[in-house]
């Protein structure tokens, strides 16, 4: 098959280094490219229907797939269809009210299709709230990962970490202008992150993409943010999209990269002291025979002690019978 480069602008860097590694050319929706049999076009990015589209275009993501990736609500709707872990969304502000007096941070997104924080306005309060078309729950996961996945499967990862350990990384939006980098070294990937990941990609009807994914150590479970369908894709990245995508021009299958075997730390147990051991009835005080006999008989009538020798006779009646005890 013969490449074929349609990116969302001629001028990104992502469609100018995907198209030189493939020796390829890139195309505009409206150009005078139109499509030949045997080309595969590879959509980075692109929601529009381009002219040359004859209805037998093959294509790697197509328009309409990408259309519902880039905008937020279209694609937290998919994902709640599909059962993909997402995280809480809605487009009414008394629900975001709800949100922040359970004590939760909201997003306002004022932009469907922004990237990189792009339109967000964190609200802590009723006040700070803005009228917007979206609005989210903020979830708290302490780790951030980037995976990148093509034709169903895993082709590289990164996790989301500070810059130089800076100290005004904004921990909330991580992106590069907020001093977060992609970092590749020592990385490994908790399973349920992966799948779910791999969950959102086919449930976005997407051949390739980038994941950004959110996941909460302490309780094993993970949010997906966006999809991303034209990342910026340097050194490794790059490398590893241009080897699958030859793959596919070859006919030739892709298998997941090996992504380690990250371990989830329990969260500290507490100790429980232990349960106090039971405490018996107190047993009767016994000072001699005649205080046991009135515990355990308290019918007896007539107690009388007659002194015999070295023993004491105790008599008395119970139910009318004489009843004699050597005590």
């Amino acid at each position: 098959m013969n490449p074929i480069v349609y990116p969302y602008n001629l001028e990104s860097e992502t469609g100018r280094d995907v198209a030189n590694g493939l020796n390829t050319k890139r195309v505009k929706p409206d150009g005078l490219y139109r499509y030949r049999e045997n080309d595969l076009i590879i959509n980075l990015g692109n929601s529009h229907r381009p002219i040359w589209d004859n209805g037998v275009v093959m294509v790697l993501n197509h328009w309409d797939a990408v259309a519902t990736a880039v905008n937020k609500l279209k694609s937290f709707q998919v994902f709640k269809e599909r059962a993909v872990s997402t995280v809480d969304f809605s487009t009414n502000i008394e629900d975001a009210k709800r949100w922040i007096a359970e004590g939760k941070e909201v997003f306002c997104r004022t932009i469907l299709n922004g990237h990189s924080g792009e339109g967000i306005v964190i609200a802590k309060t009723v006040e700070q709230l803005v009228a917007a078309p979206l609005y989210t729950k903020y979830f708290n996961g302490k780790n951030e990962y980037r995976l990148h996945f093509m034709g169903g499967k895993l082709i590289d990862f990164a996790q989301k970490k500070k810059r130089n350990e800076a100290e005004e990384a904004n921990d909330q939006i991580r992106s590069y202008s907020n001093n977060w980098v992609f970092c590749r070294d020592g990385v490994s990937l908790p399973r349920i992150v992966v799948e779910e990941a791999r969950k959102a990609i086919k449930a976005l009807n997407l051949d390739f993409g980038a994941i950004d994914i959110r996941y909460k150590v302490r309780d094993n479970i993970c949010a997906v943010l966006e999809v991303n369908t034209s990342p910026a894709l340097v050194n490794t990245t790059l490398e590893n999209y241009l080897n699958g995508l030859n793959l596919i021009l070859n006919g030739q299958e892709l298998t997941d990269i090996n992504y380690g075997n990250f371990q989830a730390q329990a969260a500290p147990v507490r100790p429980v002291a232990p349960a106090p051991a039971p405490v018996a009835a107190p047993a009767p005080v016994v000072e001699n025979g005649i205080e046991d006999l009135l515990y355990h008989f308290p019918s007896i009538k007539s107690l009388k002690v007659i002194k015999s020798g070295n023993n004491h006779i105790l008599k008395f009646m119970v139910n009318g019978i004489e009843n004699k005890i050597v005590i």
